[in-house]
């Protein structure tokens, strides 16, 4: 019987947080430490002002996991 394994597809997941810069690169930082230990690399990031001005920003950073 062949392996089934093979035919799965990767799961992914996404956030996206809005916040204050500095608190965004906090955000950033404990979510890669997570994903990244427990087999799942960056596959989406995008960080931008929210509206013409102001101290928010929006975060949106994906993740997929890796299948050997």
């Amino acid at each position: 019987m062949p392996d089934s394994r093979h035919d799965l597809k990767p799961r992914k997941i996404r956030f996206r947080i809005t916040g204050g810069a500095e608190d965004l690169k906090d955000a950033e930082d404990l979510l890669k430490e997570e994903y990244l230990a427990t087999g799942w690399e960056v596959n989406f990031y995008e960080f931008k002002p929210r509206g013409d001005y102001g101290p928010l920003h929006d975060l949106n950073l994906g993740f997929i996991q890796s299948i050997n």
